[in-house]
């Protein structure tokens, strides 16, 4: 990778100041998705160098571990008030779903409810896909 010089992460919530090695042809470096504890150290890491470093979505470490599976999570990245609801929403249904007793016959029309709840709440309008 010796002429790498445009990397793009989404997603990097793994990522820490030490995780990319040194690239000497490297120009920038753009994440979207990012602990933000971690932003101060790699802002320092490249600080004076010729890496231009774009940080965008950078969340607090609280929201990625609330929000690690929820596949609305990058919603909130497009806009705030509606992909922040959509999170909600889903993480309640996933509550509901989550305390259902797993031998409850009745288990699989509740988990319908919850899941149709969520659905109705937003869904329909919001959605662009």
């Amino acid at each position: 990778m010796t002429h790498l010089a445009v990397i793009e992460l989404v997603d990097g919530y793994g990522l820490d100041a030490d995780t990319l090695p040194d690239l000497a042809s490297l120009t920038q470096l753009s994440i979207s998705g990012l602990l933000r504890s971690i932003s101060p150290a790699l802002k320092a890491r490249y600080r004076g160098s010729r890496v231009r470093l774009v940080i965008e979505g950078a969340k607090p470490d609280t929201w990625r571990a609330a929000n690690l599976n929820n596949p609305f999570r990058d919603w909130v990245d497009d806009e705030a008030r509606g992909g922040a609801a959509a999170c909600k929403a889903y993480a309640s249904a996933v509550r509901t779903i989550d305390k259902l007793p797993q031998d409850h016959a009745g288990r699989a029309d509740e988990a319908e409810v919850a899941l149709r709840k969520l659905a109705d709440q937003w869904f329909d309008e919001w959605r662009d896909f």
